[in-house]
């Protein structure tokens, strides 16, 4: 399995925003837009690299000993989830030190029925 191939049955809806402090609308869009070229050219699913990071913190709360438990392809997503979020800082400008764009999933609730 690759970071592009998850059984999309099993997996919840997830959106992807940036959080910009004191951002504009346009700032905002910027962020989202770069970010999300990362995901694209590595072609790897942001819900995937999101799914991944979740695993990571839930071993990470758990308190267990050793390395975590990532396949290559979540360790992968991870990394790309960090580049992702760090394109959406340059794109604006932003410098250490000064409040960072956030990335944030969110899952969509389900589908009435």
């Amino acid at each position: 399995m690759d970071a592009r191939s998850t059984d999309a049955a099993t997996r919840p809806a997830v959106m992807m925003q940036v959080l910009v402090p004191d951002g504009t609308l346009a700032q905002h869009s910027t962020a989202l837009e770069a970010a999300h070229d990362v995901f694209r050219v590595t072609r790897v699913a942001p819900q995937f690299a999101w799914q991944a990071m979740e695993k990571l913190a839930d071993w990470e709360q758990s308190g267990a000993d050793g390395d975590a438990p990532l396949s290559e392809a979540e360790d992968l997503a991870i990394d790309v989830l960090l580049c992702a979020r760090e394109a959406a800082n340059q794109s604006l400008g932003v410098r250490q030190g000064e409040p960072a764009v956030e990335l944030q999933f969110i899952e969509a609730s389900a589908p009435p029925r």
